[in-house]
C-alpha cells in the first residue's frame, strides 16, 4: 500500500531508538522508515522466503480441481511480481492459470474484488505484504461472500478466516529477528550476518471456512495439516 502508515505517530511517540522493519513493507512504508527521526539502527531484512513453489505442492491436491487462481498482489512491493511470477512458472505445466490482481490502497479493496469476481476464477491467493495482511479479516470475508476459497503464504491468513495457508510463522520470524537485532546493537555489522531461510513451514486449515464454502478437503490434505481449525 503506498499511503503513510498510521503507526509513525505511536512509534515517535514511544519514544524507541530501533526501528525493525519487515522485508514485506510496502514501498509507502519503507520510505516513511527511511525518513523517519528516530534513529534506524537496522532494516531487517535477514529472514527470506520465496513461496510459491512449496504452496502449490501443498495446495495442488485441492487446486487441480480448481485452476484459475486469482492473486491479490501489492504492485508497490518489489517481492510481489516475483512471487507471481514464480507462481506462474511453476503452476503452468500443471494447468494452473495465475491471473494478477493489483491492490493498491485499502480503499480499493471492494472496487478491486468485484472486479476480481468478475474474472470468475476459481480461488484466490493473498500474496505476502504487510499492507494486504493487515486487510486479511476483509479479504477473507470477501472471498467467503463471494464463495471463493482463499490461501496465503502467511499462517495467521487462516486464522482470520481464509481457507488455507502454507508458509512461515510471522511470531516465529519476529521472534528471530530479535537475536540479529541485539547482535548489530552488540557491534555486529550487518553485512557479516548470515542470510536465513526459514527452516519450518506450517499447513493451517480452516474447517470451519470449508465448511462455510461447502467444501470438503481431501484427508490427504488434512493429515499433512500442522494446524486444523474447527
Amino acid at each position: 500500500m503506498t499511503q503513510a502508515p498510521p503507526e509513525k505517530g505511536r512509534v515517535v511517540q514511544i519514544h524507541c531508538f530501533t526501528v525493525v522493519a519487515f522485508i514485506a513493507l510496502a514501498a509507502g512504508r519503507l520510505a516513511y522508515v527511511a525518513t523517519c527521526p528516530i534513529p534506524l539502527r537496522y532494516h531487517y531484512d535477514h529472514l527470506l522466503w520465496t513461496m510459491p513453489a512449496l504452496a502449490i505442492g501443498a495446495y495442488y491436491t485441492f487446486i487441480r480441481f480448481h485452476p484459475t487462481i486469482a492473486a491479490l498482489f501489492n504492485p508497490a512491493n518489489p517481492t510481489n511480481p516475483a512471487f507471481l511470477r514464480n507462481m506462474a512458472a511453476v503452476g503452468g505445466p500443471l494447468g494452473i492459470k495465475v491471473l494478477p490482481v493489483a491492490l493498491k490502497s485499502p480503499d480499493e479493496l471492494d472496487s478491486v474484488f468485484a472486479t476480481l469476481v468478475a474474472q470468475r476464477p476459481d480461488t484466490i491467493q493473498l500474496v505476502a505484504d504487510s499492507g494486504n495482511l493487515d486487510l486479511s479479516d476483509r479479504i477473507a470475508a470477501l472471498a467467503l461472500k463471494h464463495r471463493l476459497p482463499s490461501f496465503s503464504s502467511v499462517t495467521s491468513y487462516a486464522e482470520f478466516g481464509g481457507l488455507m495457508a502454507y508458509g512461515i510463522s510471522l511470531r516465529t520470524l519476529f521472534i528471530r529477528a530479535t537475536y540479529y537485532v541485539k547482535r548489530i546493537l552488540d557491534g555486529a555489522k550487518p553485512g557479516d550476518l548470515p542470510v536465513e531461510q526459514p527452516t519450518r513451514i506450517e499447513l493451517v486449515i480452516n474447517l470451519k471456512t470449508a465448511k462455510a464454502l461447502g467444501l470438503s478437503i481431501p484427508s490427504t490434505l488434512l493429515s499433512r495439516a500442522d494446524q486444523v481449525i474447527e
